[in-house]
């Protein structure tokens, strides 16, 4: 095509210049990407990750495989022709402080943790804990004066029903005479229960 005009060629070949330029476009479009094969095998490695492997992790995997070396940069061409991305977690961000308007609870214990008798102050919490497949949340009692759990409850969320469930079990557990509770955590709304 060089050496000769293309104008002169489509005559002598009997073609129009617009089918002879449609050829070209098709024929190129269907060239098959000489990459194919590492394509191929970034999508496999990217699924059996799943979707966890940027350029760096992808680089290693597919020199691994292959037997040449692949730069982080080869690899992340390969990932953009793959049409594959990382899927970035969003950051847990634990949610202990709430912006409400209800009365918060005065600290009545001030770090007073000694304590003379059993069952007279019950001290709780609530944490979260990662498995593999999401966050749960632990809520236990304990008995400052034993320094004994006496109650503990897990679940999915961090709804009331968890720290009731911690605190039936504790009531349960040691049957007090006179059950009356203030919770207060950081900033979360007073909640009294008397005779429970």
């Amino acid at each position: 095509m060089k050496a000769f005009p293309i104008v002169l060629l489509c005559k002598t070949m009997e073609v129009s210049r617009s089918g002879f330029y449609k050829y070209l476009k098709v024929y190129r479009d269907n060239k098959v990407d000489p990459d194919l094969k590492l394509i191929l095998m970034v999508k496999d490695i990217f699924s059996r990750s799943r979707g966890s492997y940027g350029s760096r992790r992808m680089a290693l995997a597919l020199s691994l495989r292959c037997d040449g070396k692949i730069t982080r940069y080869k690899a992340r061409k390969l990932m953009f022709k793959a049409c594959v991305q990382v899927k970035r977690k969003k950051k847990f961000k634990p949610t202990a402080y709430g912006s409400h308007k209800l009365p918060v609870a005065e600290n009545i214990l001030d770090r007073k943790f000694k304590v003379g008798t059993i069952n007279k102050v019950w001290c709780t919490d609530i944490t979260y804990i990662w498995t593999q497949e999401s966050w749960i949340y632990l809520a236990v009692v304990m008995d400052l004066f034993s320094r004994k759990i006496i109650g503990w409850a897990i679940d999915d969320n961090m709804k009331t029903t968890l720290v009731n469930n911690a605190l039936t079990m504790a009531y349960k557990t040691r049957k007090p005479v006179l059950f009356i509770i203030q919770i207060r955590e950081y900033n979360m709304p007073v909640m009294n229960i008397k005779n429970y």
